[in-house]
């Protein structure tokens, strides 16, 4: 009989370990998903898509805000593309770009944009001007 009590408890520590794993690995997602979620955070998503842009293009590009579910959806409100620092007319605007993202890929640092909606574009060509898109 101690043999079978042994295992029952052997068991049940067994279940409760792996109950208390799995709990807090949910409610720590639960966490970061949430903080992603507040404004402080989404601030710093489009000062670094702003700042990534600007480094890896010549121009600027700019979002009066940034929106949605992130990771799943993002929306980008109020979007400007200048042709460089100094310009103050945009080749490029538009209210609103929303984003809808695949989410698998995310997790091997690749960028995949399974929708997109662009809201009132507005894009300047002029082929004698420095300032067209």
């Amino acid at each position: 009989m101690p043999v079978v009590r042994w295992l029952h408890r052997v068991w049940n520590t067994f279940w409760s370990i792996v109950v208390g794993v799995i709990l807090t690995a949910v409610i720590g997602i639960g966490i970061i998903f949430g903080l992603i979620q507040l404004e402080p955070a989404k601030t710093y998503i489009a000062t670094r898509i702003e700042t990534n842009f600007s480094e890896k293009y010549n121009g600027v590009f700019t979002i009066g805000e940034l929106d949605g579910l992130i990771p799943f959806r993002i929306e980008l409100k109020d979007v400007n593309l200048y042709p460089d620092s100094s310009s103050i007319i945009s080749v490029f605007n538009s209210d609103s770009i929303a984003a809808n993202l695949d989410v698998p890929a995310l997790f091997q640092q690749r960028f995949v944009v399974t929708g997109l909606n662009i809201k009132s574009p507005k894009i300047i060509i002029d082929p004698e001007s420095n300032t067209s898109l």
